[in-house]
Order: C-alpha cells, then structure tokens, then sequence
C-alpha cells in the first residue's frame, strides 16, 4: 500500500451572501449603521442543517479525486475550525461519515 501525505488548507462559505440591507431589515436598523460597521465586509448564510462538516464536503472529495485517493483509503482527518457543527462529536468525524470513510482518526 502506498503512503500519501495529503495536506490542504481549504476555506468553503456558503452560497448565500447576506447584504447590508438584508441584515439592517432583520435587526431593525438602518441600512446605513449597518454598511459603517460592515465596512463592506460580505457575510454568508446556510440554511439550517448545513454546518462547516457540509461545507467541507465539496473540497475534500475534489482533492481526493485530484490525488486518486479513495475515502476509504484515509487514515486520519483533521479539521480546525472556529464555527463547528457541534461541540462533539466535533465536524472531522461529521466529515468522515459524509465522506463515508472506514473510522479514521480524528
């Protein structure tokens, strides 16, 4: 069996961007007080039931395909994030079942 070191920092956002005016309408605020504190930052929504282990879906089934490397094949999964899915188990072991893994370290 082959050894590969696959290591990648990846950043996924959700697809929906939440605009300055969306925001002030859901605060109740003006538009304006939210653009000053913004400063024209984006921001992003997922729907509910989408967390940061669905987010890493996507990336991480590219770079296994673009190494040929089959989940299955994996032996360990780290994953940092600020935002996770739950406070345990934590989002490399979400991960692992979305990817359908055999149980990995993680």
């Amino acid at each position: 069996m082959r050894s590969v070191k696959i290591s990648r920092i990846h950043c996924a956002l959700p697809h929906d961007a939440v605009s300055d005016a969306e925001l002030a309408g859901t605060l109740g605020v003006a538009e304006s007080s939210v653009s000053e504190i913004s400063q024209g930052r984006l921001r992003f929504h997922s729907p509910d039931g989408e967390g940061p282990s669905n987010l890493a879906l996507r990336p991480a089934l590219d770079l296994l395909a673009e190494r040929g490397i089959r989940a299955l094949d994996l032996d360990m999964i780290v994953f940092a994030t600020n935002t996770p899915d739950l406070c345990f188990p934590g989002s490399a072991c979400l991960l692992n079942g979305l990817l359908e893994c055999a149980p990995v370290a993680s």
